[in-house]
């Protein structure tokens, strides 16, 4: 083969290969993923299942994080009457995709130009992390729009159901 296909070809070849390969893999490293050799394989949500590959996380924007605390201004902001609710509903053990938070939060604080969002977090490792103003940090107002973690560590699509429905009574 001559000419520019050559080229482009080969390299074409080598950057589906890399990117399959990336999608496959990344959940192991923390990384968001959507890979169906991932979905299929039977692991936990927490990667710890799996015979070879260890989850070691480069990153902690898909931890699995338990909200201790939640505090809204306005406080009859519904958004965030409704994210807390679902928090509250939540049992003792479970667990939110941080990338999930980070979806909530910047729906809370889109709602309001003024609104401000404290959180109090503890992490996997048992750290507590305090997050003064998540609607001012830029960091809490970006999410993956496609990811393959789910929602709750231990599993709550009844408790996201119900609260699709309006079924949660935000307090």
């Amino acid at each position: 083969m001559r000419g520019p296909g050559a080229v482009v070809a080969p390299f074409l070849v080598i950057v589906i290969c890399l990117a399959f390969a990336y999608n496959n893999l990344a959940a192991y490293a923390g990384l968001n993923w959507a890979g169906a050799m991932v979905m299929y394989s039977g692991l936990s949500n927490a990667f710890d299942t799996h015979l070879f590959l260890p989850h070691s996380s480069v990153t902690d924007d898909f931890e699995y994080v338990r909200v201790v605390e939640i505090t809204a201004r306005p406080p009859q902001l519904k958004e965030a009457r409704e994210l807390s609710a679902f928090l509250r509903a939540l049992s003792e053990k479970e667990r939110v995709n941080q990338n999930f938070l980070r979806y909530q939060v910047d729906r809370v604080c889109g709602a309001d130009p003024a609104a401000a969002l404290r959180l109090r977090l503890r992490r996997p490792t048992g750290d507590l992390v305090e997050v003064m103003d998540a609607c001012a940090q830029s960091e809490w107002r970006r999410y993956a729009v496609l990811s393959g973690y789910e929602v709750c560590l231990v599993g709550c699509k009844t408790l996201l159901a119900r609260w699709a429905r309006g079924s949660l009574t935000g307090g």
